[in-house]
């Protein structure tokens, strides 16, 4: 059996799901009895080439039996130019694809139509103005540039493949609007192998920080992942608590992270919270591995890489209470913490309990157990079932 995989970035972005790809690639590659086809293509600002690349590459990938392509909202574009590429290449693949949908949250992919849609917009577009305009040109503007082609597109798409493959079960659900829901499947995103040679105490001897208590927010800061929330937890932990937001900030984001540090200060705990900056994967590794816990206070999630790395190294994890968290200690139960209200008070509450009653150093067992369960190799088999039902039983 010969498997495709389109390995498709934006120039400059390094995308999760540009590699959440090439990660089940590599897993297809140790399977002797697979032949694997990959090819890359990396947009950029022209767009006529653009297109000539991902027609010859839907071209040159269906000689294998089936093509398995990775989306989100950004992955293949903005606006109109993320359909045209689309088009481009699903138009010259001449075997069955998968898809796999990442991100999917409400503000991609709403529930609702076109007239609810305006209805919504046009009312945000009056209140900027303070009810002074009619805002029909503006309103129009924004639904012909994001509304509508991120909703055309992704129903155009989700016609053309096979199967969709989503990441937990809430975006399933979120995507049922859009799509037949026979074509529809969840496949858990997969856990990392990792073989840290660094101990807990180790890391934290290394980035010289044995006096502390340690917790992490991981990855691209932006508003849903909940970084002001623990910000403003942060005055009611204990002195020797120090938070790291082990990444830097999301692309257009930049403001916002300037706005986390005017906050810390004005609580004055703005010494007790250190910000990275973007990590290499060793550097990133030894903050994780010095963690006394995980902090995940999303206010929405669709499936998260970050997530994923922290079940990797076993290390104590506490989110927010949502239902792909419990989807997660469905798998394993008691796996994950949760706290709630989604409050301050609340989040602070959970840290310090965890921290000083319930921490115990070294891997947890609950987790390394869902880690063997989520693994690349148990999650590229679900994949490869699929595969193979699809080349057997699918005519394009």
């Amino acid at each position: 059996m010969k498997l495709g995989y389109l390995h498709i970035s934006v120039a400059g972005n390094k995308s999760g799901v540009t590699r959440y790809g090439r990660f089940l690639a590599s897993a297809a590659r140790k399977q002797s009895y697979l032949k694997i086809l990959e090819t890359d293509v990396e947009l950029t600002t022209n767009t006529t080439n653009n297109l000539k690349l991902l027609s010859q590459a839907g071209k040159k990938l269906s000689e294998a039996d089936v093509i398995h392509i990775q989306f989100n909202k950004h992955t293949w574009g903005e606006k109109w130019q993320q359909f045209q590429n689309i088009k481009a290449f699903i138009n010259n693949c001449q075997v069955p694809l998968l898809a796999t949908i990442h991100d999917v949250l409400p503000t991609n992919y709403p529930d609702y139509g076109l007239l609810e849609a305006f209805r919504r917009e046009y009312y945000q577009q009056r209140k900027y103005s303070n009810f002074q305009k009619l805002s029909l040109r503006s309103t129009i503007n924004n639904l012909w540039n994001n509304y509508i082609p991120d909703t055309y597109g992704i129903r155009w798409l989700l016609k053309k493949v096979k199967l969709v493959i989503t990441c937990t079960e809430a975006e399933s659900q979120r995507l049922i609007p859009y799509i037949d829901c026979t074509k529809l499947i969840n496949i858990p995103h997969f856990v990392e192998e990792r073989n840290s040679r660094l101990s807990p105490l180790q890391a934290r001897s290394n980035l010289g920080l044995e006096k502390f208590k340690i917790i992490t927010l991981q990855g691209f800061i932006s508003r849903r992942k909940g970084h002001k929330l623990l910000v403003e937890a942060m005055p009611k932990l204990s002195e020797d608590i120090k938070v790291v937001f082990a990444g830097g900030a999301a692309p257009n984001q930049e403001y916002f992270l300037q706005e986390l540090l005017k906050l810390a200060e004005k609580k004055g705990v703005v010494d007790r919270l250190l910000v990275t900056g973007y990590l290499s994967e060793k550097d990133l590794e030894t903050y994780l591995m010095a963690s006394h816990l995980a902090v995940c206070p999303f206010e929405i999630l669709s499936a998260s890489g970050s997530l994923s790395t922290w079940i990797s190294l076993a290390r104590p994890i506490l989110a927010s209470d949502l239902p792909q968290i419990a989807e997660y200690n469905r798998i394993e139960p008691g796996t994950i913490k949760t706290f709630q209200p989604y409050t301050a008070e609340a989040l602070a509450e959970a840290i310090e309990e965890i921290i000083y009653n319930n921490y115990k150093e070294g891997e947890q067992p609950a987790l390394v157990s869902l880690r063997t369960k989520l693994s690349l190799s148990k999650i590229f088999e679900q994949h490869l079932n699929y595969y193979q039902k699809i080349s057997q039983n699918s005519t394009v």
